[in-house]
């Protein structure tokens, strides 16, 4: 339960919306046969791919438990069996400087690495000749938490392109 994303009603009001085998939870004792489920009924009507926020960051940074348990769809999603069906991209920009507060340094020696290696999964989401999307978080927020966005963006690129994969297509997801 996330009280800084949903309103308190957010469950009763929106009711209508429960997705079929309920509302998901992480934490939940059974929370891997339920990602398997969601997993194969979103297959099952059709979709190609899922694109997570990616909060993988919270797993070094200690004092962002909220961040981390925010990550563990992704993590049963990378551990089911099923995972095969639907492949996934990452959502990024400025949470991973300000979800833990900007740690300099951080993006280049821990995260592009991290990135790189999920760009090689194949159930990582490539387009046009196998370049790996990546669904950025919106420049102008990035600017603002992200000092080297740009030069840091580029290193991304440098750095996929060094470990065989294509070239990063980065889809600004509030067109700005």
């Amino acid at each position: 339960d996330f009280p800084q994303h949903f309103p308190s009603d957010f469950y009763t009001k929106f009711s209508y919306r429960e997705p079929l085998l309920g509302w998901f939870d992480a934490v939940a004792s059974n929370a891997q046969a339920m990602m398997d489920a969601e997993i194969n009924d979103a297959a099952d009507a059709g979709l190609d791919y899922w694109a997570f926020d990616d909060y993988s960051y919270a797993e070094d940074v200690p004092q962002n438990n909220y961040f981390s348990e925010l990550n563990r769809a992704f993590k049963l999603y990378k551990s089911s069996s099923v995972k095969h069906r639907i492949k996934f991209a990452l959502a990024q920009g400025a949470g991973i400087a300000s979800g833990g507060g900007y740690v300099p340094g951080y993006w280049r020696t821990n995260y592009v690495p991290y990135l790189v290696t999920q760009f090689q999964d194949s159930q990582y989401l490539k387009v046009n000749g196998g370049r790996p999307v990546v669904f950025w978080l919106g420049a102008a927020d990035t600017a603002a938490n992200f000092p080297n966005w740009q030069s840091d963006k580029a290193y991304l690129k440098q750095k996929a392109l060094e470990a065989g994969v294509a070239e990063p297509l980065f889809v600004d997801t509030t067109m700005d």
